[in-house]
């Protein structure tokens, strides 16, 4: 756009009245589209009338089109960075929560090795969480009637969520007797 008459640009362009007031006599704009949305646009400025020509258009066009692509994927990745710090967060929380439980805990994998277990099943069986985790979860059962073989007919009957009082061993040899829930996913 070349500024022919100050006062009707400012009448149409009254956002750019300090801009015609000091000398500003053309103006090239081109907006920044991305994903099919405009995010802003970009403008140039000269003192001088007729300053852009038609190619000077295709270039700005270009220009903005690369800025976009350029502030589309600046937004998308502070958004990504949003989520994985409240990834952590979440993450952070569920462990605190899972580790820090006032009952014992332990997840098993499909084979019945010990995936995770929290702080109090690792008090209560008198095994470090490192001894726990990779171990078969039936060593922590006694090898007894209401031990071993009541926890395998427990484990394979359930096929939800159902709970037994079972005897357990713990690492120093003592058995124990516990309630403990089973829930199958």
């Amino acid at each position: 756009m070349s500024v022919d008459d100050v006062e009707e640009s400012i009448k149409l362009f009254p956002r750019s009245t300090s801009s015609f007031r000091a000398g500003v006599r053309s103006v090239l704009a081109a907006p920044m589209i991305a994903d099919g949305r405009a995010i802003g646009i970009i403008r140039w400025q000269n003192f001088d009338a007729d300053a852009y020509e038609e190619i000077g258009l295709e270039l700005a066009e270009r220009v903005a089109n690369q800025m976009a692509v350029a502030m589309a994927n600046t937004q998308i990745f502070a958004e990504n960075q949003r989520n994985q710090l409240a990834l952590r967060e979440s993450e952070t929380q569920y462990r605190e929560l899972y580790h820090d439980a006032p009952i014992a805990y332990i997840s098993t994998d499909a084979a019945g090795i010990i995936a995770q277990a929290n702080d109090r099943a690792s008090d209560l069986f008198g095994y470090a969480l490192e001894e726990l985790v990779g171990g078969p979860v039936m060593a922590l059962y006694a090898d007894t009637p209401d031990g071993i073989e009541k926890a395998r007919g427990v484990l394979g009957e359930a096929g939800g969520r159902s709970s037994a009082e079972l005897e357990y061993l713990r690492a120093d040899g003592k058995q124990f007797w516990a309630v403990f829930p089973f829930n199958k996913f």
